[in-house]
């Protein structure tokens, strides 16, 4: 079959590579001028790395897969990492269970309290019966009032803004589970991050298209899927139309977010695109810093501060070696917000001097002079919206058009999106073109 994939991302170049072995004729089209999506890379101190913060856990088995099969699996490197939660001025590691015992923004019963709620959920395996409800109403309830307000508000407020008390206590637990699955003891949690950055399998997959015969398409802005009626009456994807006309093709694959897909699809139907517009996001706004100096000791670094314009500080050279960029420390300033944020409005310059004052507060020896140099990374779709009963809104893959399928991250779920599920997302769409 000849088949288009569009988007090249981590999902579409799963896609790709599993069909092409599969012995079909892929076309994979990208608008961008590069390959990865959101693992886009840039050079520093002539190591490549990620504009946005990614690691693995232990339980990403998908990607370990993959890489094992592409040949680079000796790159990925395990290191231990360290939690902390910033909160009335201090730090506080955030790790181990007497971490949580000497977390004293909580009162002693309600760290125990908090204590057992996470030990249930990371024991509960019954995700559906928790998307009835909000994380709110679900945290206020078992882990109290206390717990609520000093760690998961400031969580999921950090994450969904002011849809924050909206969201599934399904997802919530999609997270717990995930983070708490790659711990190596009850002390100690480790991370995976390839000696290359995330590049090196992107690279790997670019090149193993191509080695079977795949066709990559960069800087393709798709105008249309276009789709004729059958003479049964069935509408069916026929074909992409991009600036260079129409390119007729067997099968198509989506991987874009659900808002694009919309405006280059074909009449879907009522309930379809009811779905697909119910796929709402949060952007992600991400600062890269390289400092002359270390902000602090801690890996990921949680704000739970009222007021603050950013909602973590990842220091990516507390799990990594800093001899890989010069020996400097590499820092993102992570934020999730809405679009029309006033924070998302901010050139790099403006939004640099809006987060001085508060590296300042989390370490208040920080001083401009220690910033050796800093990018801003922006990605509207980065973070669905889960509200209750998220899984009866999810879209089908298979769409109401024959022919045509869609795989993007408002389809996975409960876990969280990430590299390693849209590797799995993208096996299940060809999966998919090649059994229906």
């Amino acid at each position: 079959m000849r088949i288009a994939v569009i988007g090249g991302g981590i999902a579409g170049l799963s896609a790709s590579y599993e069909l092409l072995k599969a012995g079909q004729e892929v076309h994979l089209f990208e608008r961008s001028n590069f390959l990865g999506g959101q693992v886009v890379t840039i050079p520093l101190y002539g190591t490549p790395i990620e504009l946005a913060y990614h690691h693995l856990f232990t339980s990403d088995v998908v990607m370990q897969e993959l890489m094992a099969e592409l040949g680079i699996i000796d790159k990925l490197e395990w290191y231990p990492s360290k939690v902390g939660w910033f909160k009335g001025g201090k730090i506080y590691p955030f790790v181990t269970p007497m971490d949580l015992l000497r977390f004293k923004p909580l009162r002693l019963w309600n760290r125990l309290r908090l204590g057992l709620v996470v030990l249930f959920l990371q024991r509960y395996k019954n995700w559906k019966a928790l998307e009835k409800t909000t994380a709110t109403l679900w945290m206020r309830k078992w882990a109290g009032d206390n717990a609520y307000e000093q760690v998961w508000r400031p969580l999921l407020k950090g994450k969904f803004g002011t849809r924050h008390e909206d969201i599934s206590m399904a997802w919530l637990w999609g997270k717990i589970h995930l983070r708490t699955t790659s711990r190596s003891s009850i002390n100690k949690e480790v991370l995976g991050y390839p000696t290359g950055s995330f590049k090196i399998i992107v690279d790997a997959l670019e090149k193993a298209i191509r080695d079977m015969g795949g066709h990559i398409h960069l800087g393709a802005s798709i105008e249309k899927i276009e789709a004729r009626t059958s003479p049964s009456g069935e509408l069916t994807a026929v074909g992409i139309r991009t600036g260079e006309g129409l390119q007729e093709f067997e099968k198509i694959i989506s991987t874009i977010p659900s808002n694009r897909f919309l405006d280059i699809a074909p009449p879907v139907g009522k309930a379809y695109e009811e779905k697909l517009r119910s796929g709402r996001y949060q952007g992600a706004l991400v600062m890269l810093m390289t400092l002359h100096n270390k902000l602090s000791d801690y890996y990921w670094l949680n704000i739970g501060e009222e007021g603050f314009p950013f909602v973590g500080l990842i220091e990516h050279t507390n799990l990594v070696p800093k001899e890989w960029y010069g020996g400097k420390h590499v820092l993102y300033i992570s934020n999730y917000l809405s679009t029309e944020d006033y924070y998302w409005q901010l050139g790099k310059e403006e939004l640099l001097e809006a987060y001085i004052p508060f590296l300042q507060r989390v370490n208040p020896e920080f001083e401009r002079s220690w910033i050796d140099s800093y990018q801003v990374f922006r990605e509207a779709a980065a973070q669905p919206i889960v509200p209750p009963n998220y899984s009866q809104r999810i879209p089908e893959m298979q769409t109401p058009v024959k022919n045509l399928i869609l795989a993007n991250t408002t389809q996975i779920y409960p876990q969280d999106r990430g590299t390693n599920y849209s590797v799995d997302l993208g096996r299940k769409a060809a999966r998919l073109a090649l059994e229906s």
